[in-house]
């Protein structure tokens, strides 16, 4: 697929690729997932473009009535194939979306950004749960296609042939690179 425009005013989202997730073996194949998005999270830094890091909370305030859930050491530290770096915007989501409570439709904002590339885990929950908001909240979206997985191939397909399709253009990691070098 060829994208629309350039990738101008533009930053990368990488759900979930944490320690915590990374271990769940039931996320196939998350290594090749995870050096797909450090492709992109280097090629965005390249281009000084913004690189978020939205890691998943595992043990949150009990607000919702439950108690809070014991998390393992390092469970949200980002997968090292990203290269975490200090000037990546980082949130933490104690919710299905990286918008949830995280405040991360305001940084976009303060960085002019209008269109976001998602890659990460799961596709149907984390992933999609971000691109609808991302969609609803006006961003225009492309997903990387081959940078994202899920728990289950059924899952992971549905949302990227019936779901994406409707929210996003997809394209995969190599078309994302090349319109990066426009």
């Amino acid at each position: 697929m060829t994208l629309t425009r350039p990738l101008a005013d533009t930053a990368l989202v990488v759900v979930d690729l944490q320690q915590g997730t990374a271990s769940n073996p039931f996320f196939n194949p998350v290594d090749t997932v995870a050096e797909r998005a450090g492709e992109l999270t280097a090629a965005f830094r390249r281009q000084r473009l913004p690189v978020v890091i939205a890691t998943f909370a595992l043990s949150r305030a009990g607000a919702d009535g439950r108690p809070e859930r014991a998390e393992p050491e390092g469970f949200r530290e980002p997968l090292a194939v990203l290269d975490a770096q200090p000037d990546d915007l980082r949130v933490t989501r104690p919710a299905w979306s990286a918008f949830a409570g995280t405040g991360l439709d305001g940084l976009l904002c303060d960085h002019g950004i209008t269109r976001l590339v998602l890659a990460g885990v799961a596709t149907s929950i984390g992933v999609e749960s971000t691109a609808r908001e991302a969609h609803d909240l006006g961003y225009e979206l492309v997903i990387a296609s081959d940078a994202v997985t899920d728990l289950r191939s059924e899952t992971h397909e549905n949302s990227i042939q019936r779901i994406f399709p409707m929210l996003a253009q997809v394209a995969t990691t190599k078309e994302i690179l090349d319109a990066l070098g426009r």
